[in-house]
């Protein structure tokens, strides 16, 4: 037996660390270097522990296959140190020379070996490699997730074979085949696809690609052999044209698209005839071969092509230009049928329909280049309108208004027919149309007593109403049907007085009117009382009266006031000391006082 290397049992093969996170028991897979931890023959390995060395079989255990295993739980940061001492053999052959093994790659120093032979394996660890060449110029090896054959020299990399074949690794499906003097094959589940062949290439299936390049002196042939059908691309400097072909097997063409270089017009054939043609100044020539004049006839079967446009007609007789695209003036577009314009593009980039220039009283129709659109159209009728919108079913919005994006506000229909005019509809309100009432609208739906009409410091101005306004509820004591401002007469009655009226008003509110009365008083004689006469509107009983506000400058004397049940008058009535029924006399001064009251 001959080995490579010293004695097997000092064979230092490998030398691993790991840095532990704490609570491992076992080490295995990759050290903290990237290494991965491998070895052949556990009872050849040595395990330090912070640099203190481990007892096999109590310590720690390698029954498990490349795994460190009863380990104690490790501390965090713990460092363990793995030594692996592995040997191989070479059996049958001679070793001259010397070698060395360093971190697991096998480097030949001045070795030569004249025949080696194994009856088993050579393994090489992940990441140790096969070195070929002096400059290391080949390299085999894997690395953990994929293998290489790796080509580091400067010439070339050789495949000698007599058939090279590429397989999957269950050598079930080919995947590319080469043979001497054969074809070069690529197969897709294990059907090729594309193979080489004498005559150039084969594919089987449908070809995809971005573009395609074809250098050649003569042309692009493309036949399909089986209904006579082809494409060619010729470029023959004979006749100084480059044209796509449509022919037969008997390499005449039925259709083609073919530029002159001699001209630079592109020519159209159709069933092997010219039909139509882009002369070199940009004119269409359609059905002859310029765009003379002395050739309009036969420029277009059913249009004309002038020096204003491009014109269609219906060819039963009616007269040439009656519909087409013609150029009015410079950079304008217009499109005109039965020999009227109906729609131009301006200098501008502007769309106007119906009409010949940007003037939002002409009728018709402009999209604007700055967005901005115009729609009029002259009409009396009643009901129709300048803009129609139509949803064709179910409710919802009909025209949505947005502002960077954002909804704010939208017009559409509810409950069937029913026109709502609404603000956005997370936060805004708006309006219902009903048959006969207008209702708010509030969060993009109907609402109950959540909308305000105006507000504290935004306020509608007058109110007209034919009815009354519900308050506070919808019941008919919530009804207010009525409301008057006015002024009156008073008449002071009672013993003997001088009185003179400065101010009397009213104001009525359904049945509750309010009275404010500044009445001066003088030379009031044998009189206990005064009768203020002459209300505007009779009293319904002592119960609907209220006493608001009454002054008067007599500091002797408190005024009472009590109206007369269903009448006109109210009963004033003066006391000392808050006690009733004291005769007073020679009453003076001013009597202010407001009366509520009900109307009866």
């Amino acid at each position: 037996m001959a080995y490579l290397g010293r004695t097997p049992s000092q064979a230092t093969r490998s030398r691993y660390y790991f840095t532990a996170s704490g609570g491992e028991t076992s080490l295995s897979g990759n050290d903290s270097n990237g290494n991965t931890l491998i070895f052949t023959d556990g009872n050849f390995v040595d395990v330090n522990l912070n640099g203190a060395t481990l007892v096999a079989g109590s310590d720690y255990n390698t029954t498990t296959a490349n795994t460190i295993a009863g380990l104690a739980a490790l501390a965090a940061s713990d460092v363990v140190e793995i030594v692996v001492y592995d040997t191989f053999s070479v059996f049958g052959g001679n070793v001259l020379g010397d070698f060395t093994v360093s971190n697991g790659t096998l480097t030949a120093e001045a070795v030569a070996i004249s025949s080696l032979s194994t009856t088993g394996n050579i393994t090489f660890g992940d990441n140790d490699k096969a070195i070929f060449g002096a400059g290391s110029d080949l390299q085999i090896y894997h690395d953990g997730s994929t293998s290489f054959i790796s080509d580091q020299g400067t010439g070339n990399l050789k495949i000698l074979a007599q058939n090279f074949i590429v397989s999957n690794p269950a050598n079930t499906e080919t995947m590319i085949a080469a043979s001497p003097d054969g074809a070069v094959s690529l197969y897709h589940d294990a059907a090729s696809k594309l193979a080489t062949a004498s005559s150039g290439v084969d594919v089987t299936g449908t070809v995809t690609a971005d573009g395609l390049t074809v250098d050649t002196a003569d042309q692009v042939l493309i036949n399909h052999s089986g209904d006579g059908g082809g494409i060619r691309i010729d470029s023959t400097n004979a006749t100084n044209t480059s044209s796509l072909r449509f022919g037969d097997v008997a390499d005449n063409y039925i259709g083609a698209l073919e530029y002159n270089h001699s001209n630079d017009s592109m020519t159209m054939y159709v069933n092997n005839a010219e039909r139509m043609r882009i002369d070199s100044s940009g004119n269409v020539v359609v059905g002859g071969t310029s765009a003379q004049a002395s050739d309009a006839a036969t420029l277009m079967a059913d249009g004309e092509v002038t020096a204003a446009g491009f014109y269609f007609s219906n060819n039963i007789g009616s007269a040439m230009n009656d519909t087409g695209i013609r150029r009015a003036t410079t950079n304008t577009m217009v499109f005109d049928t039965a020999s009227t314009e109906r729609m131009r593009i301006d200098s501008s980039g502007n769309l106007l329909v119906g009409q010949a220039s940007q003037d939002t009283t002409e009728t018709g129709f402009s999209a604007r280049a700055n967005s901005l659109s115009h729609f009029c159209r002259d009409t009396s009728s009643t009901g129709s309108g300048v803009l129609l919108l139509n949803k064709k079913s179910g409710s919802g919005d009909v025209l949505v208004v947005q502002k960077d994006g954002t909804t704010f506000g939208t017009i559409g229909v509810v409950n069937a027919n029913n026109m709502y005019l609404s603000g956005s509809a997370s936060n805004h309100a708006g309006v219902q149309f009903g048959t006969q009432n207008v209702t708010p609208y509030n969060n993009g739906s109907e609402s109950n007593g959540a909308v305000d009409l105006g507000a504290s410091n935004l306020r509608w101005k007058d109110l007209y109403l034919s009815g009354g306004a519900y308050l506070g509820g919808t019941g008919a004591a919530n009804k207010l049907d009525d409301y008057e401002e006015g002024t009156w007469t008073p008449a002071v009655v009672g013993g003997t007085q001088t009185a003179s009226v400065v101010s009397a008003h009213y104001t009525k509110i359904g049945r509750l009117v309010t009275l404010n009365v500044y009445i001066q008083l003088s030379n009031v004689t044998n009189s206990t009382y005064l009768i203020i006469g002459g209300l505007p509107f009779t009293v319904d009983g002592y119960t609907a009266t209220n006493i608001v506000n009454a002054q008067y400058n007599d500091t002797d004397r408190t005024p009472l006031i009590r109206s007369q049940s269903n009448s006109t008058n109210a009963e004033v009535i003066y006391a000392t000391g808050n006690q009733l029924g004291v005769t007073q006399t020679n009453l003076n001064g001013n009597f202010i006082f407001t009366l509520t009251y009900e109307q009866q």
